[in-house]
């Protein structure tokens, strides 16, 4: 049973069916519900791609990690062979391939 989080889900809810592309950042302390609320709002939702960032890492590995991931769920060979430099290059790729 998922229970108390209306109001976050009701958010998501918006930002999936905005008429633009929509990130959304969730962050907290740990142990709070972070990953159930995704998980519970993402279910039977096609186009969803979650992420989850490495703590304490640098910019570089955080950036490689995310690329692993969107190769993951996008099944996007070219990132087998792309390394972006900057969180700038990650998002116009994204814009320029997947919008």
């Amino acid at each position: 049973m998922f229970v108390g989080r209306r109001k976050e889900l009701e958010l998501l809810e918006d930002a999936y069916h905005s008429t633009k592309s929509e990130l959304v950042v969730i962050y907290g302390r740990r142990r709070i519900g972070k990953s159930s609320l995704v998980n519970h709002f993402a279910r039977e939702k096609p186009y969803f791609f979650p992420f989850e960032a490495v703590e304490g890492e640098t910019t570089q590995n955080q950036i490689r990690h995310f690329t692993v991931s969107l190769r993951k769920h996008t099944g996007d060979q070219l990132l087998d062979h792309v390394d972006f430099k900057n969180w700038e290059q990650v998002f116009s790729y994204i814009t320029d391939r997947l919008m």
